[in-house]
């Protein structure tokens, strides 16, 4: 549920993770939520499981908490920043502008942000492939609020978002040639099509009671409506031989979303015993998205109405050194689709039906405060969430079924388990984690050679991941980061099989190690060096799947350094100076070694190098 946009929840929650799982706020749309980040006021990271946290109870969530007003009176911020990778005849920029004022009537805060990205090239000088460059964006916020009764315990706010992101259309896409090492690139050119875009619509209204029978109340309502236009291909699974011969049809996907929903939980302290906080609540989502090709009209995927209710409850409680939480979230899901036609190369019918999930997913964990500043936790937590149903339903070639006979769309249900160690002094933080997530249906992406199409195989997955980081604040001005991360991903090709197959670089990230310095040379001065590095990852040698493709990726591994130096004026604001891929190196991106990406054409055919030496000088004033 979309909380991304709200407040901060009034319930106090639990860290029991040292990592962020992704965000899972989208039920079927397929489009990302976007924000500017000069709305943002900080990013909370709900780490542990929880089941009044995360749709399906998946545990883990991240919320954009938006800037909201604090003080009385009326404050500006405004922040300005230029970039450029010192080739062609253009800057990169952005810029944004916020006002909030309180008074005794009434708060309100207004924000724009104005985005223009300019073309990337790579360490050699050579444009990168056309993806999210040489676009334009646009930010407009705002919130009202007004808090009232005894001490301000109560408030009500309504917000509005508007994001609106496009391709400014002067750049056509060159692919690449994987075997003579020639990455994808552009060229100047108007590209075939409407010019890919996106368009994000939010708006919530909420009602705060911080004494409500001694607990606090938070409801919410909430609306989301998206569009995305994607590129226009010529790509193998949109050809149909009655429209124009194969090879030569051209059109482009668009996927359109409405969203809406309640939200609400209660919290109540101390409950039947001192310690003890309970939490109860109620999620409720509608969501309905479709697929369509727009260039020719097709449906591509009907319409999709999916509505989820899911009450939920949790219960805390810290005695001492101890902290325990639990509870239970039960999700009553169900999908409704229409008859429609799969368009070639399956043009095959499928009546609609009506899929209908009740599944009761739970979660515990603890906290054991052992001294010193050292902590330990344990936790479990299950899952529960949709496969990729827009891409099963579009690829379904079998005849004489309908939607409810259609196993692929039975839900993912997924087992958290997790261990891990904090500690904690006054100059130096250390934690280490390691997790383990394993779905007996899981879902992941296989490529057809023979249709040129990806489908959804749904075999068993187990995710083994292990984490650690550090902070060390040597002297009173210099602080030394470091982190480590390895996640091994596993599957298999058939039923009964042992999990003997690497999960695909679009599902499992290399292994990444990261240290930074940071020195503050002046009093309003610092300086920050830092280094990311992602080791080779070569796995699956000379495995091919069930349909003939190579499950082969042999990923090279490379080193980024970043720098940056800041200074604080005392007029004229806070003035940053960084440097990004601070020697040009030059990589290929690690998301090109997917199997998945490695088809001759098409929108998946990702060959891309990486962004060479980008250097930028950013303001941010406040007044």
């Amino acid at each position: 549920m979309p909380l991304m946009l709200a407040t901060p929840p009034v319930t106090r929650f639990t860290a029991m993770s040292v990592r962020a799982e992704r965000a899972n706020c989208r039920a079927l749309s397929g489009v990302r939520e976007k924000l500017d980040q000069s709305m943002i006021e900080r990013v909370e990271v709900i780490n542990g499981p929880s089941a009044s946290e995360g749709l399906g109870g998946q545990g883990g969530i991240i919320n954009y908490i938006t800037r909201s007003v604090r003080n009385e009176g009326t404050e500006i911020n405004l922040d300005a920043k230029v970039s450029s990778e010192l080739h062609g005849d253009r800057l990169g920029w952005r810029t944004g502008l916020n006002v909030a004022n309180k008074n005794d009537l009434f708060d309100i805060f207004a924000g724009v942000a104005l985005v223009q990205r300019d073309v990337d090239y790579d360490a050699h000088g050579r444009v990168m492939g056309v993806d999210n460059f040489d676009t334009s964006e646009h930010d407009l916020m705002l919130k009202l609020g007004k808090s009232f009764g005894a001490n301000d315990s109560q408030r009500i706010q309504f917000m509005i978002n508007r994001f609106y992101y496009t391709d400014d259309g002067d750049y056509v896409q060159i692919y690449g040639n994987r075997p003579l090492g020639l990455t994808d690139s552009g060229q100047r050119g108007t590209p075939p099509g409407t010019a890919q875009n996106q368009v994000m619509n939010q708006q919530s209204l909420e009602y705060h009671n911080d004494a409500l029978f001694g607990g606090k109340l938070l409801i919410q309502l909430f609306r989301d409506s998206q569009s995305a236009l994607n590129p226009a291909t010529i790509d193998a699974s949109k050809q149909d031989p009655r429209i124009a011969p194969v090879g030569t049809l051209l059109d482009q996907s668009a996927v359109v979303s409405a969203k809406k929903g309640v939200r609400s939980i209660y919290v109540l302290p101390d409950f039947l015993l001192e310690g003890v906080e309970w939490d109860i609540g109620t999620d409720y989502l509608r969501d309905t998205t479709e697929q369509i090709l727009a260039l020719t009209h097709r449906i591509w995927v009907p319409p999709m109405k999916y509505s989820s209710l899911a009450p939920f409850t949790q219960l805390e409680y810290e005695y001492g050194p101890v902290t325990v939480r639990g509870g239970v979230r039960h999700e009553h899901a169900k999908l409704d689709v229409d008859d429609f036609t799969t368009i070639a190369p399956f043009n095959t019918f499928v009546r609609g039906g009506e899929l209908r999930f009740d599944k009761s997913v739970f979660n515990i964990g603890g906290i054991y405060r052992i001294g010193w500043g050292l902590s330990a936790y344990l936790s479990y937590s299950q899952g529960f969430g949709l496969s990729d149903v827009g891409r099963t339903l579009r690829s379904f070639s079998t005849p004489n079924k309908s939607v409810a006979d259609v196993a692929d769309l039975t839900p993912i249900l997924t087992t958290n388990r997790e261990v891990g160690l904090n500690w904690r002094t006054s100059r130096a933080t250390v934690s280490a984690a390691l997790y383990r997530s394993y779905s007996p249906l899981g879902n992941t992406q296989s490529f057809d050679p023979k249709t040129q199409q990806v489908f959804i195989l749904r075999t068993p997955t187990q995710v083994i991941g292990y984490e650690l980081s550090a902070d060390w604040k040597a002297l009173d001005k210099l602080t030394l980061t470091g982190a480590y991360s390895r996640t091994i991903g596993k599957t298999n090709l058939t039923e009964g099989r042992p999990l003997d197959i690497d999960m695909t670089a679009d599902r499992i990230p290399p292994q990444k190690i990261f240290a930074s310095v940071n020195y503050g040379f002046f009093p309003n001065a610092n300086a920050t060096l830092s280094s990311t590095t992602y080791l080779g990852r070569h796995v699956n040698p000379g495995i091919v799947s069930l349909s003939g493709a190579s499950l082969q990726e042999d990923f090279g591994g490379y080193t980024l350094l970043d720098g940056s130096l800041s200074y604080q004026t005392k007029r004229l604001g806070n003035f940053t100076l960084a440097v990004e891929n601070l020697t040009n190196r030059y990589y290929i991106q690690e998301i090109s070694s997917s199997s998945i990406n490695q088809v001759p054409s098409g929108p998946s055919a990702y060959y891309l190098s990486g962004r060479g030496r980008m250097v930028s000088l950013s303001d941010s004033y406040k007044w």
